[in-house]
């Protein structure tokens, strides 16, 4: 059980691009955390938003 003096972790945010700039890993994955299944799915939820597709016309 966490501590209830410790304040929440920020890894929501970490989720979230900022700017051109998107972290993915095991650590911040939102199943799976810390091991490989939260890592893959971490890379190919960052990776979806940042790879062009026929459809938005990013090439």
């Amino acid at each position: 059980m966490a501590d209830p003096a410790t304040p929440p972790t920020p890894i929501p945010r970490l989720r979230q691009p900022h700017g051109r700039i998107r972290f993915a890993g095991g650590d911040i994955a939102s199943s799976g955390a810390g091991g490989i299944d939260g890592a893959v799915e971490s890379g190919t939820r960052t990776a979806r938003e940042i790879a062009p597709t026929p459809a938005d016309g990013r090439h």
